[in-house]
């Protein structure tokens, strides 16, 4: 079982969003050390350093 830094800031991230369940199911797979959680880690590393972006909407057609 590997405690990378980076995992746990995506898992503290998560809870301060209030997904508690995804929060959990990256706990969860960073215990059983899961390849598609360690080969996901740099997106979502990547996605908590970006700014949010309020207002902007999606265009539906």
């Amino acid at each position: 079982m590997r405690h990378d830094p980076a995992s746990g800031a995506i898992i503290i991230m998560l809870r301060s969003l209030k997904m508690y369940g995804m929060a959990q199911a990256a706990t969860d797979l960073m215990e059983q050390g899961a390849p598609a959680f360690e080969v996901a880690v740099p997106i979502l590393s990547q996605a908590r350093q970006q700014p949010p972006q309020r207002g902007r909407r999606p265009v539906m057609s």
